[in-house]
């Protein structure tokens, strides 16, 4: 009978090997998984944020209109044209500070800013209208926009192991 030698060490085989291959695939798998869910769900926390200051503001600047609304119909019962109503525009918010009005131009334009953020506002602006025939409406809306509080700054710090270029 012949013996066949048997080599010293740990005998894997192939089955073992693909095993442990599919166990780090895995966990790999796994730990990537669950770094790009936090990251969603980060996302999703500051947006859900920034979009509820936005309608919150969004909802103070229309309270702020309602407000402009109904003032203006008080006023416009009370002038019988529409050089005394646009003359009046200034007496009529002048213990307001928020509104800022613009009678050099024609017609006539009220604006106000909402906050949204400390970066970020909300910029309203009215056109006013005396109301005639034509055009019931007692003003106009011109413009509804947020616009950055601060200046963009680019943020250049990445730096990058690149090759030098030889001539």
């Amino acid at each position: 009978m012949t013996e066949k030698k048997r080599g010293k060490g740990v005998h894997i085989g192939t089955s073992s090997i693909l095993v442990i291959f599919i166990l780090l695939s895995l966990v790999t798998f796994a730990a990537l998984s669950y770094l790009s869910a936090r990251a969603d769900y980060l996302l999703s926390l500051k947006m859900a944020e920034r979009t509820t200051a936005y309608y919150d503001a969004d909802s103070k600047s229309t309270y702020y209109l309602a407000n402009v609304e109904g003032i203006l119909s008080k006023q416009y019962s009370l002038y019988d044209n529409a050089e005394d109503y646009e003359t009046a525009l200034n007496d009529m918010f002048s213990d307001n500070d928020a509104f800022t009005i613009d009678t050099t131009v024609s017609p006539a334009m009220i604006s106000y800013t909402m906050a949204i953020s400390d970066t970020q506002n909300l910029y309203v602006e009215l056109a006013v209208n005396y109301p005639d025939s034509e055009d019931a409406a007692l003003y106009h809306i011109k413009t509804w926009r947020t616009f950055s509080t601060v200046d963009w700054q680019p943020d250049n710090t990445l730096h990058l192991n690149s090759p030098v270029l030889e001539e």
